[in-house]
């Protein structure tokens, strides 16, 4: 993944907005994203790009190109690990450790699929850690189980006492 500042020659915006993106460097390095910066007009003419400074994020090779206020590194940080600009339809993500942890506090359900990368002991540690990370799901279904077992023990209570008395012998005529 790649994000790719294209920026003009002699341009003081440009360098304080440069100066903004060096302190969420390393930052995108933890979550696999590249940056780098470059000065070529024909790339910008590629894209559509006709303001500079400008950013590009490559995923896939699928551009996407940033609209906010480059000024304010934090959004440009939460845009770039956003969703929206991380998801490709009809395509499975690879993504890293960081990522995933991202992704499993944003989302209630996921499904994850683990390679060779990992050995078979990290992956069932990670598994493990990361088993109950929605308590209230937990606790509803503690709920609905007590909830069912106590509608069960007042059923059988009440079938118990107020059972109907049996009725009496009916006498056979000749017994009379």
């Amino acid at each position: 993944m790649k994000l790719i500042w294209l920026y003009k020659i002699n341009c003081n915006i440009c360098d304080q907005i440069l100066e903004g993106l060096e302190l969420i460097d390393d930052e995108c390095d933890v979550f696999g994203i590249h940056m780098v910066k470059i000065q070529d007009p024909q790339l910008a003419k590629r894209y559509s790009i006709k303001t500079f400074p400008a950013l590009v994020y490559f995923r896939k090779q699928v551009p996407v190109l940033y609209d906010g206020d480059m000024h304010q590194h934090d959004k440009v940080i939460t845009w770039l690990t956003s969703q929206d600009v991380f998801e490709i339809k009809n395509e499975i993500e690879e993504v890293n450790r960081k990522m995933l942890d991202k992704l499993l506090e944003e989302n209630e359900f996921i499904s994850v699929f683990f390679c060779d990368l990992l050995s078979e002991d990290e992956v069932l540690e990670w598994l493990r850690k990361n088993r109950f990370r929605q308590p209230e799901l937990n606790i509803f279904m503690y709920a609905l189980i007590a909830l069912a077992l106590a509608f069960v023990v007042y059923t059988a209570f009440l079938l118990q006492c107020f059972k109907p008395a049996p009725p009496p012998p009916v006498q056979h005529p000749k017994q009379s």
